[in-house]
């Protein structure tokens, strides 16, 4: 007996590993019946997560049915199929019915977490967030790396500080994070705190430092560092405005130089102009592969096509993966037309490529080129048909928009869905209900949250609400109850939308921003006191709305005490908007000297709708000597801007100033 179950027990280990081994979707199909003969919950449970791992949901959710007695890994392995590979709503019901069999555990949770987290669907996953009954690191960190990746600098840095505790790794995202918004002087206080700093810290600022252009900074935390890798030393040779012979010491002085050293090299060379040192550099290189040509031709492509072009046709082989960094290339760099030429001559043709040039297109506002790319691909998979949906719905083509999704052979959920913003943003109610009406899973909730918004957004509020209100309260996510709140407020009707918001089971910030946004001063600060008081923080678009509100209602004080409230109590750095809310607020009170100093107190030069605010609050209040220094500057941004000059004209004219008939000139 021994021996048979010692016998059965490797065989089911050496299934198990075929399993985790298993590279396709085909191999672990193969390995089902074998799977099947053991009759082993373990290996089930292995095989569930096969499946997932390789998209096979539909196969994973059978499986997991014809189990006699799944136990909690096999409810954490389904979720975990249908929440990596993205089907939202399928992995809530899955985590709802986990709930009716006890089986929610921290795992679970953070499984959900991470599926919103990695597919951007940031609200969802706050909310998700909200309802956890207990946070590991993980689940913290999740939400933090989410927020930084979505470039949602403050709300990563607020996420930063709720963490339990923090190890090297979010230390150094936190630093990313501050460099990545511009505010390097953050980065540098960041890394000051870090408790115990390793080699990937200093990295991390170095990097930071080179991106800004920090040189010095940068050489000296270089030259303390007790022990320094490869990334150390490319990080140095990447600062812009190292000088030339500096970089190649730097290059001279590494003791180990990889590949990417060489590229890296090669690569600063080009775009310092030394097209003789780049090409001498990639001569000595021990090793020529297909990502060093690539990373040649592309440092090429930075000085000229041609030039680009005369590496490409050099290179040994035509590896396919040359065409597409140099197209990649010239798209980043915004020759579009130039891109399509290359792609064009390639032998082998990819719609990934198309794909890339379509979006880049987009981008750039030349849909005409997207739509000609998308006639030209000869291979044209469902994301390429996506991407050119997208571009024509959002550039107000829905004719072609139309054209394009009658031609498609498959109508999935993304598409669909864009289908249904474009024509309800051109009023096309009707036909968008079509689409919805039309599509299998109807459960979908972004696109129930679309046809919401299209009813919404053009006054039919009593069909929006008839939507709202067939989805069952657990299916309701952050982003729906959002839209009908913002649906109400925008209307006018703040009952209703008030009344929305009671009802949401978890308010998060967005909740409350909407409803705030059409509020006066007064609501306005009393609902920041309410979000308070559930422990919801402001975040950026909420200190708009507030500060806004504020100002337009000639609530100045309150308005100074929220914008200084910012920094010091949420850890937030005021953008030109918050800026441009407290500007409008003081010219209103015809608070004109406060105005100024904080325009010259501001980390930015004041734009033409700052100094535009200005020249209204003088014209308001009969300043003429701060109109004609606000004209001026008008002026020099924008001399065609016949407003400029009738503002100013206005004011000296009500004032009855004799240089009325002189200030033209001196503008012009």
């Amino acid at each position: 007996m021994v021996l048979g179950r010692t016998s059965n027990a490797g065989v089911i280990d050496r299934i198990a590993s075929s399993l985790k081994r298993s590279k396709s979707l085909s191999e672990v199909r193969q390995i089902h019946p074998r799977v099947e003969q053991q009759r082993s919950t373990y290996l089930s449970n292995r095989l569930l997560e096969a499946y997932g791992r390789h998209d096979a949901v539909e196969c994973a959710q059978a499986l997991f049915d014809s189990m006699p007695d799944p136990n909690n890994f096999s409810w954490t392995f389904l979720l975990s199929a249908y929440a990596r590979n993205g089907y939202f709503d399928r992995s809530k019901r899955v985590f709802d019915a986990m709930a009716l069999n006890r089986c929610h555990d921290v795992v679970s949770w953070t499984i959900l977490l991470k599926g919103f987290s990695e597919s951007g669907r940031i609200e969802e996953m706050e909310e998700i967030f909200a309802r956890m009954p207990a946070r590991s690191v993980i689940s913290f960190h999740t939400v933090f790396v989410a927020h930084k990746n979505a470039k949602n600098w403050d709300e990563a840095s607020r996420a930063f500080l709720q963490m339990p505790e923090h190890d090297l790794i979010s230390w150094t995202g936190m630093i990313q994070s501050y460099a990545g918004s511009g505010r390097i002087d953050r980065a540098e206080e960041m890394f000051g705190k870090i408790p115990a700093r390793n080699t990937m810290c200093c990295n991390s600022m170095i990097l930071a430092f080179a991106d800004a252009g920090h040189l010095d900074p940068a050489k000296a935390l270089f030259d303390s560092m007790p022990e320094k890798n490869e990334v150390s030393w490319n990080a140095m040779l990447a600062i812009e405005n190292l000088e030339i012979d500096e970089l190649h010491l730097y290059f001279e002085r590494m003791p180990q130089r990889s590949i990417a050293s060489w590229r890296a090299i090669v690569a600063e060379n080009a775009a310092k102009g030394d097209l003789f040192r780049a090409k001498n550099t990639f001569d000595q290189m021990p090793e020529h592969s297909a990502s060093s040509w690539s990373a040649m031709i592309v440092a090429f492509a930075r000085i000229g096509p041609i030039h680009a072009e005369t590496m490409l046709h050099k290179s040994p082989s035509w590896d396919p993966s040359m065409w597409g960094s140099l197209i990649q290339a010239y798209a980043e760099m915004g020759h579009l037309e130039i891109a399509a030429r290359t792609l064009e001559s390639m032998p082998e043709k990819s719609a990934g490529l198309s794909t890339i040039l379509v979006r880049a297109c987009q981008e750039r506002d030349q849909a005409d080129l997207a739509k000609a790319l998308f006639d030209q691909a000869r291979d044209r998979d469902a994301i390429l048909w996506n991407t050119i949906l997208f571009v024509l719905a959002r550039n107000g083509e829905i004719p072609a928009a139309k054209s394009v999704f009658a031609k498609m052979a498959r109508h999935s959920a993304v598409s669909c869905t864009e289908m249904i913003a474009a024509l309800g943003s051109d009023g096309d109610v009707g036909s968008a209900r079509e689409i919805f009406d039309s599509m299998a899973e109807k459960e979908d909730i972004v696109a129930r949250t679309a046809m919401i918004h299209a009813y919404a957004r053009n006054g039919d509020l009593e069909q929006a609400r008839s939507l709202f209100d067939v989805v069952e309260l657990h299916s309701r996510d952050a982003i729906l109850w959002n839209t009908m709140i913002a649906a109400y407020s925008q209307s006018g009707d703040l009952d209703e939308a008030r009344e929305i918001l009671e009802r949401m089971p978890h308010r998060d910030v967005m909740a409350w921003t909407a409803l705030m946004a059409q509020e006066n001063g007064g609501q306005a600060m009393a609902v920041v006191a309410i979000m308070q008081l559930e422990g919801v923080a402001p975040n950026g678009i909420s200190f708009v709305a507030v500060l806004g509100a504020c100002g337009h209602d000639g609530f100045v004080a309150s308005a100074g005490e929220y914008f200084r409230s910012m920094r010091r109590d949420y850890g937030l750095d005021p953008a030109k908007e918050h800026y441009g809310s407290m500007l409008l607020g003081l010219g209103r009170a015809g608070m004109l000297d406060a105005a100024e100093e904080l325009m010259e107190s501001m980390p930015f030069e004041p734009d033409a709708a700052m100094w535009g605010e200005i020249l209204s609050a003088c014209q308001i209040h009969g300043d003429v000597d701060r109109a004609w220094n606000a004209a001026l500057r008008l002026g020099e941004m924008d001399p065609r801007d016949s407003a400029t000059y009738v503002s100013l004209g206005n004011i000296l004219l009500d004032r009855e100033d004799s240089n009325v008939v002189g200030f033209l000139p001196a503008l012009g």
